[in-house]
């Protein structure tokens, strides 16, 4: 077989040899160091064989409660080293793969027993068919052996195949800092359009004054403190906020992230811009989730959550109303946002705290009648800026641990154990 693919007819039949290999498969020789089946209860155990290749199938088709997989113990774990551990799979026939297989380990101390939580290897990319699964962890204090989990769960159907499984040392991860930096500004009188951004960038010269990599700007930067109607200011996305902020944007070395108003079309647009370190746009994000008042006023949603990768780590953009929901932090989150950047006007300070939580990412708000701040993972704000004119400003470490007490690594946990078939679309469709 080699390198070539698994085809599902491949896979769908090694699954039927494997179902008749079920006791051979699961037949417990007592070396831990050998692939072996594990299952809760018997009456779960997915059936399993090993391939000549080294490549490890799972079946659900013996069980419609299928919930287990291949284990192995790899001895000699020092307490306090780092390892990468990781896998390969390719599926056929499952409902949603993203929590169904699991790759996992377990420390286990000298005799045997768990040690610390287990940790989920949830990064990951495609190549064709197959996914790549991968993790940094630290081995904890008393930890002598670590388990390799190759897991199948709440399959119902279908089949997996494993191939590279691996644990290897690997050196502790560097520091990651990134400075984050935020602008309490909501002008008065203000004649909207370009003049505001100026205002904007002139505030922003004397309140920003230390180097930052992220600077974020309120919504609607171009009506805010004007009787402007979004019609009036709306340009497109490298339109004249992009050329003031861009030069701005050159002179502090630091990306900007602003609410304007995108005309495209017929079409207007509550979007924010990403310009990059050297004042070029690098992205554009459209609020998906408007109230009924900015609907009324003309305005379409977008469709789409974005990452954008940056030189100091994942960013995401959600924008006001879009606090209220969970569906876009979620998405953010489930692609690997670290930081996201939030222009809003006004909107729960107790959801947005939320939202830090639940996708475990750093929060940097900038707001007219929401604080103006920057909100860590665990949805403790660093620094606040409180009185009109000023800014927040807090230097975070993107690589710092996220552990809870009996939790374990929860961002870790929350991008293997979320149940993306249970949101409403997926629902009510």
């Amino acid at each position: 077989m080699g390198k070539r693919c698994l085809t599902g007819r491949w896979i769908l039949s090694i699954a039927f040899i494997a179902n008749a290999w079920v006791g051979l498969a699961h037949e417990d020789n007592g070396n831990r160091e050998e692939w072996q089946i594990w299952s809760p209860r018997l009456e779960q155990k997915p059936a399993g064989i090993k391939l000549p290749d080294g490549s490890l199938i799972l079946t659900a088709a013996a069980t419609p409660a299928a919930f287990g997989g291949w284990v192995k113990s790899v001895k000699g774990i020092q307490p306090g080293l780092w390892f990468r551990f990781e896998a390969e799979y390719q599926v056929e026939g499952l409902r949603r793969p993203h929590n169904q297989v699991l790759v996992r380990l377990q420390w286990k101390d000298a005799k045997w027993d768990p040690v610390g939580e287990a940790e989920y290897a949830w990064r990951e990319e495609k190549s064709g068919p197959w996914t790549r699964v991968w993790e940094e962890v630290q081995a904890p204090v008393n930890a002598k052996f670590a388990e390799l989990q190759l897991w199948l769960y709440d399959a119902e159907q279908g089949a997996v195949v494993f191939r590279n499984p691996a644990l290897e040392l690997t050196d502790a991860p560097p520091s990651r800092p990134v400075r984050l930096s935020s602008l309490n500004f909501r002008p008065s009188g203000a004649e909207g359009g370009e003049s505001n951004v100026l205002k904007l960038m002139a505030m922003a010269r004397e309140q920003i004054t230390r180097p930052v990599d992220l600077m974020v700007f309120g919504e609607g930067v171009t009506v805010v403190g004007s009787v402007k109607k979004y019609a009036e200011v709306a340009e497109a996305a490298d339109g004249y906020t992009a050329r003031i902020l861009g030069e701005l944007a050159r002179e502090k070395k630091s990306y900007i992230v602003a609410g304007i108003y995108e005309k495209e079309g017929v079409f207007l647009y509550n979007t924010a811009i990403l310009l990059d370190r050297e004042g070029k746009l690098a992205g554009k994000y459209r609020k998906v989730m408007l109230p009924r008042e900015e609907i009324e006023r003309g305005l379409s949603p977008g469709d789409k959550m974005t990452v954008f990768d940056t030189d100091f780590g994942k960013l995401g953009i959600m924008v006001c109303y879009d606090v209220f929901f969970s569906e876009p932090s979620k998405l953010l989150a489930m692609q690997g946002a670290e930081v996201v950047a939030m222009p809003i006007w006004g909107g729960n300070e107790w959801l947005a705290k939320a939202r830090s939580i639940e996708g475990r990412f750093t929060l940097v708000a900038s707001g007219y009648d929401h604080p103006t701040y920057v909100q860590n993972p665990m949805g403790d704000r660093l620094s606040e800026a409180k009185a009109n004119g000023t800014a927040a400003y807090a230097e975070v470490d993107l690589n710092q641990s996220q552990r809870e007490k009996f939790l374990g690594d929860m961002k870790a946990r929350r991008m293997r154990e979320t149940r993306l078939d249970l949101s409403p679309a997926a629902q009510l469709r």
